[in-house]
């Protein structure tokens, strides 16, 4: 096992990520178009991705780190903790002297306190309330 980091995945890699873990696979234009919109961190064995993140921001004070996929083959190797530390640390070291930035995401049920370790708070906590989040389909045929 030889693991690289590069920020390029293609949709099928990254579909074939997903659904390694029994996540939903996304159609591929809606695929092309998350990816092309986010900051990618990719860990690639021998070429092959094996574990994926991203991050959705608005460039000024928001972002949210999302998908942090480990092929199950390639769990409990640090992959996962590393993808999540790259995603900080770009967060962190492109943050401009006396900006403040808030860094969000969404822990698999369980998964919390894996997250803990890079300085991210369990919610609801005294500071803040429970998450929330509202998933929506588009049911109308284009026309």
């Amino acid at each position: 096992m030889s693991i690289t980091y590069s920020s390029d995945i293609t949709v099928e890699a990254y579909n074939a990520l997903l659904k390694s873990v029994n996540w939903k696979e996304q159609p591929y234009e809606q695929a092309a178009s998350g990816l092309a919109n986010s900051i990618v961190f990719v860990a690639e064995d021998n070429g092959t991705p094996v574990g994926v993140t991203r991050i959705v921001t608005d460039s000024g004070y928001i972002a949210i780190i999302v998908d942090v996929v480990v092929n199950p083959d390639y769990q409990g190797k640090g992959i996962g903790k590393t993808l999540t530390q790259k995603a900080v640390n770009y967060l962190k070291n492109n943050l401009p002297p006396g900006w403040s930035i808030n860094i969000s995401l969404m822990s698999a049920k369980g998964k919390e306190g894996f997250y803990e370790q890079f300085g991210f708070v369990n919610r609801p906590s005294e500071r803040f309330g429970n998450g929330m989040s509202l998933f929506y389909t588009n049911s109308e045929e284009s026309k």
